[in-house]
């Protein structure tokens, strides 16, 4: 659904909240939406997003159409009033919680304190306190890495439609969202810092970490998530009996599990059986899914370089989300190539802005990201 994006500040002076249908008067054209809540819309503000509400057959299918309040000259804000109707329209929100609660989940500082004090993201990292019993035997490598450079990444979404298409990931619908069955390996999360009325953002995507202590391996009856010897955390398909403990035990809720057999349409209709990746499992009911560092990318130029009697080149395997990414905010590549020319994802590593999420936890997360830095005194808060 689209909603009526307001101020908390403008929502309650209005007596809204987040799922309150209200009629909204641009005009002559009235049209009845429910409110979103977001700190940081202006105060006396309201933003709908376009293109929705589409009709098919006769009956409104995905959101609300709000092109009658568009002014007639093109533009695309006038003047317009709110009343409310009374009644609720329950959004299906992937995630409601965007307090970090004292946690480095998304680490940040500005432009000046980096200039002054380079070190202040590594000393504001926790990193982990006590050894692990769990530490696997790495031996020669590779070891398959990511960096997300969250300065670049503007949140825009790219790099979760492009995982969903790869690795055949079924759209399951608002009601199953609403219900916290949404089916994508990867997700940009949201956080924000200060003030509620006028609060930094913090966007990061959000996939599996394929932790080298990975605390799902340590509870899966059957073994089905196991570790690779070059340090995937993969999930095992056909061992799957759908305990979800794995998910349970996992801090960074990545793993999806397939609550109905949502692959039946593949089946059904040739047209979609066709249009999937033939090199990607299409996965059954009762079965745990997540992001595999799109290991189907891996085989295929590791399979290249074995027969050309080589070893795989930096940059030769790209995941479907950082082939996506237009600001080139994800590196993938070998970690383990730290000599005189190391990768790139060992430059990114080696930054002063690298962190992990939850890292002090010891889970030993294989995705590091990098700090934002802002400019408050460029444009704005930055």
């Amino acid at each position: 659904d689209n909603a009526l994006r307001l101020a908390p500040k403008t929502a309650a002076a209005h007596g809204v909240a987040t799922g309150d249908v209200v009629s909204i008067t641009a005009g002559a054209a009235t049209v009845e939406l429910p409110v979103l809540v977001v700190p940081g819309v202006a105060d006396g503000v309201g933003g709908i997003d376009l293109g929705f509400g589409r009709v098919a057959g006769g009956e409104r299918v995905a959101g609300f159409d709000a092109w009658p309040l568009a002014p007639r000259d093109g533009g695309r804000s006038t003047e317009a009033s709110i009343r409310t109707t009374g009644r609720r329209h329950e959004l299906a929100l992937a995630q409601t919680a965007f307090d970090m609660q004292g946690r480095g989940i998304v680490l940040s500082t500005t432009l000046d304190r980096f200039r002054s004090d380079p070190d202040v993201v590594q000393r504001a990292r926790k990193m982990p306190v006590a050894p692990s019993l769990y530490d696997h035997d790495q031996g020669a490598g590779p070891k398959w890495e990511m960096a997300i450079d969250l300065d670049r990444c503007t949140g825009c979404g790219a790099c979760v439609v492009a995982c969903q298409a790869e690795n055949n990931i079924m759209p399951v619908g608002r009601d199953q969202c609403a219900m916290g069955r949404e089916l994508h390996w990867l997700r940009i999360d949201l956080y924000r810092d200060g003030d509620q009325d006028d609060p930094v953002h913090h966007v990061e995507p959000m996939l599996c970490q394929h932790c080298d202590r990975a605390p799902c391996e340590n509870v899966c009856p059957v073994n089905a998530a196991a570790h690779s010897p070059d340090g995937l955390n993969e999930q095992v398909y056909n061992r799957c009996i759908g305990t979800r403990y794995c998910a349970n035990n996992c801090p960074y809720k990545v793993r999806r599990f397939n609550f109905f057999r949502y692959s039946k349409r593949f089946y059904k209709d040739k047209g979609m059986l066709w249009m999937s990746n033939p090199d990607v499992t299409v996965r059954q009911v009762g079965v745990m899914e997540k992001c595999t560092f799109c290991v189907q990318r891996i085989r295929a130029a590791r399979f290249a370089a074995a027969n050309e009697g080589r070893a795989v080149r930096d940059g030769e395997v790209v995941p479907a989300c950082a082939a996506a990414c237009p600001a080139r905010a994800i590196t993938f590549g070998d970690a383990t190539r730290t000599g005189e020319s190391p990768s790139e994802v060992v430059r990114r590593l080696r930054s002063p802005r690298a962190f992990g999420v939850l890292e002090d936890q010891n889970f030993g997360p294989s995705v590091t990201y990098l700090a934002r830095v802002r400019n408050p005194g460029a444009e704005g808060k930055g």
